[in-house]
């Protein structure tokens, strides 16, 4: 007994020893290091006395983050059997948080109660936070949604971000950046979706965004619900979810059962064992008491579910949580647990916001979502995409050279021609209309020309020749009647000329790619 009454008197003198606007402690033993991280992954230190309560610690976020709706909010904390608490307010942070890394306590700034009218919500940065919590859940699993509206969450958030689409600059390479839904079932098929999806939020600013992402989510079957694994009677594996209209029981991913707040009797814990008395109606009007046992993993589990759906029933079916906290006189002796949710219900929340207030303006910077590689797949297409690129480029680079080369080379040729017969003559005159035949634009080789008969002279060239230009030296001529046209070793048995001139045959041909080319370019 003398214990117990040291105990009470020694904190309330830390409670006037320490109020929440007491200067911190330089160092020493008597100071904590705490870690503080939010939503968007910053991070809050502070250096406390040891003997600082939960609610001090809380004041003090919300304070830095000038966040006036902090009822939707708490304080997160994993123990050692890693069973996640919520920082309760009256008791000090030393007896409840065990040390994290480098000797530092370690918080979780998370969504406690979810708004079941998101549009009463009146701060920008409250639906900053519940933007933020949603889009966690959404990812890791923890908020099923169904694949449409996925894409459709997915949009938003990229659109939040990035702003609007941009065609040169944004594609689906963008969006595999992002995580949106579990990794399974975010396919490339689902990110061009989301692609589709972003080019018609064209305009929408981030806050624009995250209300209408809060807003597509109010009405899922999980929104708001807090999960718990329990075991039945039978020694199944069940799920217990905290909702703000009372108890869900699901089967695997079927929901089998519901526990309304109002028709609860009574809500107690026993070491591991659950109990809740529930009544129902039967057809005939009989009102009938139920029991209902589960089974946690370990006692503190059992507890922190026993005190969630307290907070529950508290914030979302009272009026105010001064009606909770009024208890039956009990005896010296407690047997029960003391614990009672001690913030604003929902009620009174939506009261103080129906009520006409300024609407504050606060200047606050979002934090962009972590990045993550891009696809693989996405790297082999740009690899591939880069290579035809390049080898595009050469190719066209290479023929532009050798067309260049053979262009200057065909035009030194005619200006050394005789200058009594111009090249029209030349390649009119002695062979006459259409002798020429086109190259071949297909291979690109300008070495295989084609001659056609223009004669039937005897005199004159009577046969086709094909031959590549290496066959032809300076001293063949345009008569040369040589049996094995196109090859090296044939020499011409005599030389004709053409209206009183002995024009060679290579002169003829030069003059020839030059009138064809001359043709191709005003073509």
């Amino acid at each position: 007994m003398l214990k117990f009454i040291r105990q009470s008197f020694s904190k309330r003198r830390r409670g006037n020893e320490f109020p929440s606007s007491a200067p911190t402690v330089a160092s020493g033993k008597d100071v904590l290091d705490i870690h503080v991280i939010l939503l968007d992954g910053e991070s809050q230190k502070y250096r406390l006395p040891k003997n600082t309560l939960g609610d001090d610690l809380f004041d003090k976020v919300c304070f830095n983050l000038e966040l006036t709706e902090r009822d939707f909010f708490g304080l997160q904390y994993t123990d050692n059997e890693a069973v996640s608490h919520w920082l309760e307010p009256s008791k000090t942070i030393k007896k409840q948080v065990t040390i994290g890394v480098n000797n530092a306590f370690t918080l979780q700034f998370r969504v406690k109660f979810f708004p079941s009218q998101p549009n009463l919500v009146k701060e920008e940065l409250t639906k900053y936070y519940f933007y933020w919590q949603l889009k966690q859940d959404v990812a890791s699993g923890a908020l099923p949604v169904p694949s449409d509206l996925a894409v459709e969450l997915a949009a938003l958030n990229v659109q939040s971000e990035l702003g609007d689409f941009e065609a040169g600059e944004h594609d689906e390479i963008t969006v595999s950046e992002f995580r949106f839904v579990p990794s399974n079932e975010q396919t490339i098929e689902f990110e061009r979706l989301v692609l589709l999806n972003w080019k018609q939020l064209h305009g929408l600013n981030p806050a624009q965004c995250e209300d209408r992402y809060i807003n597509k989510l109010k009405d899922v079957e999980m929104y708001g619900v807090s999960m718990h694994e329990v075991l039945g009677k039978d020694g199944n594996t069940y799920k217990l979810g905290l909702t703000p209209f009372g108890m869900l029981i699901y089967d695997g991913e079927e929901r089998i059962g519901l526990f309304l707040w109002q028709k609860m009797e009574k809500l107690a814990f026993k070491k591991k064992q659950l109990l809740i008395d529930v009544t129902d109606t039967d057809p005939r009007g009989v009102e009938k008491l139920h029991v209902f046992q589960f089974t946690l993993r370990s006692s503190k589990v059992c507890k922190h579910v026993w005190k969630c759906a307290i907070e529950f029933h508290t914030f979302y079916r009272l009026q105010s949580s001064h009606s909770a906290s009024v208890r039956p006189k009990q005896s010296f002796v407690r047997m029960q647990s003391k614990f009672r949710y001690s913030g604003r219900t929902e009620a009174q929340m939506r009261s103080s916001a129906r009520a006409p207030q300024p609407r504050r303006q606060i200047q606050f910077q979002r934090r962009p979502s972590k990045r993550y590689s891009r696809r693989e797949s996405h790297r082999i297409r740009e690899r591939i995409v880069s290579q035809s690129q390049t080898n595009i480029e050469s190719l066209n680079s290479s023929a532009n050279t050798t067309n260049n080369v053979k262009l200057s080379s065909a035009s030194q040729t005619s200006l050394n021609s005789p200058k009594n017969m111009p090249l029209s003559n030349a390649s009119s005159s002695a062979l006459g209309k259409g002798s020429i035949g086109e190259l071949n634009r297909k291979t690109g080789d300008q070495n295989l020309i084609e001659f056609s008969p223009v004669s039937t002279d005897s005199r004159s060239l009577g046969y086709a020749s094909y031959f590549g230009s290496s066959s032809v030296t300076k001293n063949e001529s345009i008569g040369s009647r040589a049996t094995n046209f196109g090859e090296e070793n044939a020499t011409p048995s005599r030389s004709d000329g053409f209206f009183g001139q002995d024009l060679n045959r290579n002169q003829l041909v030069n003059s020839a790619k030059v009138s064809r080319r001359i043709m191709m370019t005003e073509i």
